[in-house]
Order: C-alpha cells, then structure tokens, then sequence
C-alpha cells in the first residue's frame, strides 16, 4: 500500500478515479506538490504544464462525474520526451537551435494519449537531438541529475523521464 497518491501507480490511480475515491485533480495536486519537492534537485523538465494540465485534470474530473470517462488512462498525469511534438508546446529537441518552436500538431502517440483523457504535465529534459553520449546536459535546459545520486546524470536520451518516472512524477 502507497502512502502518497504521487506512488500510486496508474493502474491504481485510475481504478481510484472509477470508484471516485479520488478525482484528477486531487492526484494532479499531489503529484505537482511532489514535482515541486523533488525536481529542483533533478531538472527533469524541459517544459512544465502546469496550467494545461490543471485545466486537462478538471475536464477529466467532469467527465468521471458525468460516468463518461474517455478511456482508462482518463486523468492519469503523464510526461511526454522533449522530441515528441505536443500542440502548442515547445519541442526543442533539447537544442538551442528549436527553442523557439511550437508545434500546431500532435505525434501520434500524443494524440491517442489525449483522446483517451491523458493528462500531460509538460515535455521531459533530453539530451541534445537525443543523441544520449551517456547524460542528458544542455545548453538549453541543463543537466537532469539522477534521483538517487544527485551527484550523477540520469543517463542516456530519456534522461529527464526516466528521472521523472523515478521520482513519482
């Protein structure tokens, strides 16, 4: 048994939205209380949502109280990689040179999260062009750090996702 909603695992978070022992965004509340503790020490973020995804959440908790709830991840925070383009977000590969650009379109994978009530926090810290060489450290958004050793990188690509799954984000 998890003693934070921030631990709770998705498929537990939304058996929990079903049987409206807890709504999105209770557990949306929870887990930015949490990116707010935790990642100033790592820099997982690129880019943090937080007015898109509160408004995302209370669309989700409208929905449950409705008995309509688009699909079973209907409310379930979610990050998505920095090279995954998400409407009117700013993918920037990690690089200086895509700072600047906003995609008008989602990636597939985005769309489908979306259609199926997804709440997206924000596009996770990569390494430039997700080229990897071992940490993720940039010019543009810095270096994530590893949530067990703050000491480290959190590695590879996916540096800052995998530093945000770690952390409960």
């Amino acid at each position: 048994m998890t003693d934070e909603i921030w631990q709770l695992p998705a498929t537990k978070m939304a058996a929990r939205f079903r049987d409206g022992s807890l709504t999105p965004s209770a557990a949306l509340r929870a887990v930015l209380d949490r990116i707010a503790a935790a990642n100033p020490a790592l820099n997982a973020f690129a880019i943090l949502d937080e007015a898109g995804a509160t408004a995302a959440a209370a669309a989700a908790d409208a929905r449950y109280a409705a008995g309509t709830p688009l699909g079973p991840l209907d409310g379930v925070p979610v990050t998505i990689k920095d090279n995954i383009t998400v409407a009117g977000l700013p993918c920037a590969w990690g690089s200086e040179l895509y700072l600047d650009y906003v995609p008008t379109a989602d990636e597939t994978p985005v769309a489908r999260l979306l259609a199926g009530g997804a709440v997206i926090l924000g596009k996770t810290n990569v390494s430039e062009f997700t080229l990897g060489r071992g940490n993720v450290d940039t010019k543009s958004f810095g270096t994530t750090r590893n949530p067990w050793n703050t000491a480290l990188t959190s590695g590879a690509s996916t540096g800052g996702g995998a530093a945000s799954v770690a952390s409960g984000f």
